[in-house]
């Protein structure tokens, strides 16, 4: 029996080096769509040859004639076509990552430009409607009226993939002061490190007050590094305003009036009132992070990538684990849903829609997924000790020369150009392969996570009230209480005061905007 299991347990793991499934073939005889795709001319100009489109003709018949645009020449494009008239015929066969807004595809598709495919996909395309039912994603992308489906969406069925942005720490600096113990696993421990960085000469170069303790692009991003460790945005960063009732999860509770959302407020206040985060907070850039990061000032960053920000990975560590709270709160809570709407759509100009939504269901196997961001096996990648897909040396050599790796990549992926419609895992994600630090730490923090991000789906005059709503509630009241929060301006741990913030908050019809939102998460919730 031990060698019984023993065999199998061999087996299983060399499952990923075996052959691919064969593709689902479309068309026995030669078949030619016209896609409009925007792409981005950093990386890619030739799509008629890049390398994945080719492997993908041959395993289904289906020729692309692709029409290409920057994302820019799509928005103004798909303004001018779409308002134009309302004439179909001048519509290609489809639109291949074109970021056709959910506003457009349920103000368009009842009109008569977009196709309904919600019963072509449920016939013609089970590899999709399987990964749809997996991650939940048919509350969010059905149209909350019609129960109509107008795009198919890029799916990120990865949680380490979906974890942004990642928080690191200089680790030299760290050692300067004489912390020895590691990335800080609490919100004290981090008050007393960044005490340290403060008041030492962190970075070395004798200039004891350049160091800046956090710093990022946004208080956003920032902000989301504390959100589990006082227990908000347990539903992800979808949208920050709302989260789970913790007394009832299944509904929703308005996050900027709740107490843990205060006790936040009072240590940001702390750190910033006592300069331990940028004391630019409330303007923060891109281009000042990148410039701070060059010359070595930056102790903790909250971002995506460090090389992006002028920072060597070798000098920074990631967080082995959420920073715990003062009421014990511990997860990581900046995850998105995963779904991604409107990366494929077919427009009512189509004549063999089932075609294309059997084309399209090849790219959400995991052999789809792996053709169009990798190429062909043996040919563009193999698999490397860890069982992951690991481009062939004629690429690395490539990225290793001229160092850009979607410069080189692009000849055979599509990735690039960024929401492809498909179906994404760690194994199948090209990101995954080369965010070095940011993706350990991603995988890391992965079981902190709430693995069911929510994605409201609101109809267009649903989303028109919440955005009014919004702008009311978020903009002109919450973000500037906000800041004198931070500031110290007005003491948030005075009752009083936060009162006052809360009554004004409920006057401006909080009750309305929560309503909405509770209509659309009933409706999420029950649709399958």
């Amino acid at each position: 029996m031990k060698k019984i299991l023993a065999l199998l347990l061999a087996l299983a793991l060399l499952l990923p080096t075996v052959a691919m499934a064969e593709l689902n073939r479309v068309s026995e005889e030669p078949v030619e769509f016209t896609f409009w795709a925007a792409y981005n001319p950093t990386f890619q100009t030739d799509w008629e040859n890049m390398k994945c489109w080719k492997y993908l003709e041959e395993a289904t018949g289906v020729h692309i004639k692709w029409e290409l645009y920057t994302l820019n020449e799509m928005k103004d494009k798909l303004g001018i076509t779409l308002a134009g008239g309302g004439d179909p015929s001048v519509l290609p066969d489809a639109f291949f990552r074109c970021n056709i807004t959910d506003t457009q595809l349920k103000k368009y598709g009842p009109e008569g430009m977009f196709l309904d495919i919600s019963k072509l996909v449920r016939e013609y395309a089970p590899n999709l409607c399987q990964k749809m039912d997996d991650m939940n994603a048919w509350g969010s992308m059905l149209d909350p009226e019609t129960g109509a489906l107008y795009a198919t969406p890029t799916l990120k069925d990865s949680i380490s993939s979906r974890i942004l942005p990642n928080f690191y720490f200089n680790k030299h600096m760290m050692e300067n002061v004489g912390w020895t113990t590691g990335a800080p696993k609490t919100t004290d421990e981090l008050y007393d490190l960044l005490v340290l960085i403060r008041d030492n000469d962190a970075n070395g170069n004798g200039d004891p007050g350049d160091e800046v303790g956090i710093t990022s692009n946004s208080l956003t991003r920032i902000m989301n590094l504390f959100s589990g460790a006082f227990g908000i945005n347990n539903r992800g960063r979808e949208d920050l305003c709302v989260d789970a009732d913790p007394a009832d999860e299944t509904k929703v509770r308005y996050v900027y009036t709740t107490e843990e959302y205060r006790k936040m407020l009072s240590y940001l206040n702390k750190l910033y009132t006592n300069n331990l985060i940028d004391s630019n907070i409330f303007s923060l850039k891109t281009s000042s992070m990148v410039a701070l990061g060059s010359q070595n000032q930056i102790f903790g960053l909250a971002y995506h990538s460090l090389a992006a920000a002028g920072i060597d990975e070798a000098d920074y560590i990631g967080m082995d684990e959420p920073i715990q709270g003062p009421d014990g709160y511990k997860a990581w809570n900046t995850t998105d849903s995963g779904i991604y709407k409107g990366a494929f759509v077919i427009s009512a100009n189509c004549k063999q829609p089932e075609m294309l939504v059997k084309w399209i269901d090849n790219l959400y196997t995991y052999e789809g997924s792996l053709l169009i961001n990798f190429g062909k096996e043996g040919e563009d990648w193999h698999y490397n000790e860890q069982n992951l897909p690991t481009w062939n040396d004629y690429i690395l050599d490539q990225v290793n020369e001229n160092t850009n790796y979607d410069l080189v990549t692009a000849q055979v992926s599509c990735y690039a150009s960024g929401n492809v419609p498909c179906w994404f895992t760690d194994e199948t994600f090209p990101g995954a392969q080369c965010r070095g630090l940011g993706y350990e730490t991603s995988q890391k923090l992965a079981p902190y996570t709430n693995q069911q991000a929510w994605l409201f789906n609101f109809t267009i005059e649903e989303a028109e009230e919440v955005s009014a709503l919004k702008a009311d509630i978020n903009t002109n009241c919450h973000d500037v209480w906000r800041a004198d929060f931070i500031k110290g301006t007005k003491d948030v741990n005075d009752d009083a005061v936060w009162n006052e913030y809360v009554q004004q908050i409920e006057s401006l019809g909080l009750e309305d905007m929560m309503y909405l939102y509770q209509t659309a998460l009933d409706r999420m919730l029950e649709t399958k």
